[in-house]
């Protein structure tokens, strides 16, 4: 799941009138109505997308738990009900209706909902040549695959880097025949300006996460996505087996078109780990989560095999590590668009990515060994001087990164 996505919705303050009770329950109940209207949505399709353990270790990704894939049809009245989930679990959950614009609920727990969720939706934006995309999700043998998560992840205008960031309304969800339609209004954000393609990531429950680059104004296209690679391993802490250790992997990529969000598992009680539907041919490194209180573990890089294989890592050792805060300025005082992330590269060619907050600041835990900068992307702006070189054998607070303009 990609860290960094800014539209998704906190379920912890949107249910917040309704956890006043804790219903021993395992199934979610709720109800889809058009905003501003007391009309229920009849015959859209709820689907539990993705699970987490509650206690916050998963040592199989969040798409791989029996639970993945239920989904019921909401009745004449926009009511729906899935039964049999695991207590132990908290779910993320999607809500498609045909012409109206989808939802998607990160992190709900059935055990802390009192009553049934209410769910808003509303028409689809206006189609537009600069922000919609026709297309339809297939697996290796052509077939289409239903229920499949597409967002907008990036946008190219024919340059050498693709712009990346947060584009809250692009997202939509393959129906039954694997077909959908992102409408987002992209354009009106950018000024009228046109991309020459849209970057979106398309991810399905068993599935490895797939990039794909779509011009735009094109017909309706095939995305294809594919079972991925396995990577696994052992961590040792000090010399012995570590349990749960969260680790991350990450990609090497740079461009927004080839750049995969960080994937997260820990280690089970033998201090064995497994990331399965990894993105095959790709090039990533192992970390350690930078949550996990722990630092970069010893340098290891990777290429995922082909489909359907595996790659073994053997022992892996990992050590406590720093941090490293600081801000983002722009050198005239403008101020800075959203979404803009600052990320740095390990010497395994690992990279981590931070998104500023509201006063451009950003942070980074558990580092340790040498990190470069990577130069943050503001259209029209570059950085100041060369991009540091930081060895971090202890924290490294107030760091200031400045971007001028282009002559």
């Amino acid at each position: 799941m990609k860290s960094g996505n800014g539209f998704r919705l906190l379920v912890g303050v949107l249910f917040a009138p309704m956890l006043a009770g804790v219903a021993h329950a395992s199934s979610l109940t709720g109800m889809l109505r058009m905003a501003g209207q007391n009309v229920g949505v009849p015959g859209a399709t709820v689907v539990v997308y993705a699970a987490r353990s509650r206690k916050g270790h998963d040592t199989v990704c969040p798409g791989c738990y029996e639970d993945v894939g239920k989904h019921v049809t909401t009745d004449a009245g926009g009511n729906f009900s899935i039964g049999g989930l695991d207590n132990q679990l908290v779910f993320d959950f999607v809500v498609l209706a045909e012409g109206l614009t989808p939802r998607w609920y990160s992190e709900v727990d059935p055990l802390q909902i009192d009553g049934p969720i209410e769910i808003l939706t509303g028409p689809l934006p206006a189609a537009n040549r600069a922000g919609t995309v026709l297309g339809r999700v297939v697996d290796a043998g052509g077939q289409p695959v239903p229920h499949a998560l597409i967002e907008l992840v990036g946008l190219d205008f024919g340059g050498d880097h693709p712009t990346i960031g947060n584009f809250p309304d692009g997202l939509a969800i393959s129906n039954a025949n694997g077909q959908f339609e992102l409408r987002s209004d992209v354009a009106r954000a950018l000024g009228g300006a046109i991309p020459k393609s849209l970057i979106v990531e398309v991810r399905a429950p068993r599935m490895a996460p797939a990039l794909h680059k779509v011009p735009v104004g094109s017909a309706r296209q095939d995305l294809r996505v594919t079972e991925g690679a396995t990577v696994q391993g052992r961590v040792l802490a000090q010399g012995k087996p570590a349990a749960k250790v969260d680790l991350v992997l990450l990609t090497s990529a740079q461009n927004a078109d080839e750049r995969y969000a960080p994937i997260t598992i820990s280690t089970d009680k033998d201090g064995r780990f497994s990331f399965s539907h990894v993105p095959a041919g790709r090039e990533w490194s192992v970390d350690a989560n930078s949550d996990s209180g722990l630092g970069s573990v010893t340098a290891r890089n990777l290429t995922t095999p082909a489909d359907g294989q595996s790659v073994d890592l053997g022992d892996v050792d990992v050590q406590k590590g720093s941090s490293l805060t600081g801000h983002v300025a722009l050198s005239d005082d403008k101020i800075l668009p959203p979404g803009v992330r600052v990320s740095i590269k390990n010497n395994a060619g690992g990279i981590r990515n931070a998104v500023l907050d509201w006063e451009h600041k950003f942070e980074f835990k558990g580092l340790s060994g040498s990190w470069q900068l990577v130069p943050p992307e503001v259209p029209g702006y570059r950085l100041r001087g060369p991009a540091p070189e930081l060895s971090l054998q202890r924290n490294v607070k107030g760091l200031t990164i400045t971007l001028e303009p282009q002559p």
